[in-house]
């Protein structure tokens, strides 16, 4: 099951590796984010940053929700 759902993430856009760009863009977004339980920074993220090509700021959270269950 895991690895079905992850071949869902390994899609390209436009040559992008875009769980690759999303967890890139995640970590520059976290630099503005002091040190909390995972819950509340969560909570205090701000997906905007995060968002690129035609992927929304809803879009990205929920991409991250999904990979977060497989690994957690």
């Amino acid at each position: 099951m895991f690895l079905a759902q992850f071949t869902l993430f390994c899609y390209y856009v436009s040559g992008t590796d875009v769980p690759g760009v999303l967890l890139s863009r995640m970590a520059e977004a976290l630099s503005d984010v002091s040190p909390e339980p995972y819950s509340e920074t969560l909570a205090k993220f701000d997906w905007e940053k995060v968002r690129f090509a035609s992927y929304s700021a809803e879009d990205c959270k929920r991409m991250w929700l999904a990979i977060s269950r497989q690994v957690c």
